[in-house]
């Protein structure tokens, strides 16, 4: 933009250029749209998208928290199996614990995004 810049003002249509792809940033149930004024400062307005809209972004959000989910549970149990026979089986229960943990933020994922969805819900 600076490149772009006479006197120490940037053109309105660079401007709105630069800003096109943050435009519309999803923030739960609000969208942050900036807008570029004719004196060229920023203003943010947060604007409501409605239950519905933000409840599909949010189911998506949960399939792939459960997908993670199932797949971090399935590496669990194959890692538990190979410390068995596993040369170095600190090593190997390190790795089990670290899947472990990740598999407890994993679930605390789903639940906040099942929590959302009955907020949702009751908002209809």
């Amino acid at each position: 933009l600076k490149s772009q810049a006479k006197d120490g003002q940037v053109p309105d249509g660079a401007m709105a250029a630069a800003l096109a792809p943050f435009s519309a940033l999803v923030l739960g149930e609000a969208s942050l749209r900036i807008a570029v004024q004719k004196d060229r400062s920023l203003r943010c307005a947060l604007t409501a998208d409605g239950p519905s809209e933000s409840a599909t972004i949010i189911r998506g959000n949960l399939d792939v928290a459960e997908t993670e989910l199932e797949d971090l549970r399935r590496r669990h149990e194959a890692q538990a199996q190979l410390c068995h026979s596993a040369s170095d089986a600190a090593a190997c229960r390190k790795l089990v614990g670290d899947i472990g943990e990740q598999i407890e933020c994993a679930e605390e994922r789903v639940k906040v995004y099942q929590s959302i969805l009955e907020s949702l819900d009751k908002l209809k």
